[in-house]
């Protein structure tokens, strides 16, 4: 006859790591549901012609601050207003940026743009044809986050998307 031992009622060695395996797997998700949301949001901006840009500079403050991601709308020229933030292409060395229309005149085919950052004292002078393309900031504003954005080097697109693969796959096949 055989006698079973007692249970101490103590857990099994296992019980760390499936504690921990099932935190990995909770982080996994967690993170594979940020990729996805940010993918599909990103995505259905640029369906809707409406894309992100990362501000630059704190020339916006107190309405954008560098490193904020916004949305710009894709839009004619003719179709901005006094008052409108705009993209642009910055005049004088043409690195894109974002300031506020203070003056349009209609110069016989092109419109000449006096804009302004709200916290310069300076402004920009440049003219575009009519049909020409500008953003106009549609009021979507992600605080900072563009930072990272900024500092990470041009494959780090590439590496999240491996990532966001891997994940996935890791979750599918384990």
């Amino acid at each position: 006859m055989h006698l079973l031992p007692a249970h101490s009622g103590a857990l099994p060695a296992a019980a760390p790591r499936t504690a921990a395996r099932g935190l990995a797997n909770g982080l996994v998700t967690a993170i594979l549901v940020v990729l996805l949301a940010a993918a599909l949001a990103v995505g259905a901006g640029l369906a809707a012609g409406i894309r992100p840009h990362v501000e630059a500079s704190d020339s916006m403050r107190p309405a954008l601050r560098a490193g904020d991601v916004v949305w710009l709308e894709g839009i004619a020229a003719a179709q901005v207003r006094r008052g409108d933030v705009i993209g642009f292409a910055h005049p004088d060395h043409g690195r894109p940026m974002l300031h506020r229309v203070a003056r349009i005149e209609d110069r016989g085919g092109r419109l000449a743009f006096t804009t302004r950052g709200d916290a310069n004292s300076g402004v920009e002078r440049w003219s575009v044809r009519r049909d020409d393309r500008l953003g106009r900031f549609v009021g979507v504003r992600v605080p900072a986050v563009g930072r990272a954005a900024v500092a990470a080097p041009r494959h780090a697109a590439p590496a999240l998307v491996a990532l966001a693969a891997f994940l996935l796959l890791w979750r599918i096949w384990r």
